[in-house]
Parts: structure tokens; sequence; C-alpha cells
């Protein structure tokens, strides 16, 4: 059986909640691409740790969602080991086993 998943990038947001019960009550799973600067909110990480319990896929979207042409490579591979940290953490305080690292 094939699977098809919904993208959304720049998560977390003020909806995250409210789309992550829409999407589960109608069985549609999805890959939130996650910006760590929105994740260090404590709000906002807790939508990350509930959209994970809720079945959704958490990915990394890097830390600023800044163009790696203008910041450097290296720049850009910290800000998505910063995050990748961060969305480590939020399956662990989930209880959930990570799956695939995925980056966009």
């Amino acid at each position: 059986m094939k699977s098809i998943y919904l993208t959304i990038d720049d998560s977390p947001s003020k909806d995250t909640d409210k789309l992550v019960d829409f999407l589960v009550s109608k069985n549609i799973p999805a890959l939130l691409f996650a910006r760590g600067g929105f994740m260090e909110d404590a709000t906002n990480f807790a939508k990350i740790v509930r959209a994970i319990q809720n079945g959704m896929v958490i990915a990394n979207h890097s830390y600023a969602h800044e163009r790696t042409s203008e910041i450097g490579f290296l720049s850009q591979s910290q800000q998505i080991a910063q995050t990748q940290v961060l969305i480590d953490k939020a399956y662990d305080i989930a209880g959930v086993q990570r799956p695939p690292r995925y980056f966009r």
C-alpha cells in the first residue's frame, strides 16, 4: 500500500493545534516542516510535541529559514543541526520513536 503525506512548511504556528486536530479527524498524515526559531517558544514547542503525539511527522526547515546562498554552507549546516536538536528533544518528550530525518 502506498502512502501520501501532506507537507506543511513553517511550523509551528498559531493554528498548529487546530490544523493537527483537523488532519487527525480526516485521517490525513502530514509532515510539518518546523523552523527551529519558532520552536524556541515554550508554547510553540508544546504544539510540536502534541503534533508528534497525534501522529504527525516533524521535519527540519532550518532555524531561521535563510537562503544558503546568502548565509553560506557552514551557517546553514549549523542552523539545520540546531533545529534537529529541538526536533529530537520533542520526540523524546512525546515518547515517540523518531522517524527518518527529513529536511526542506
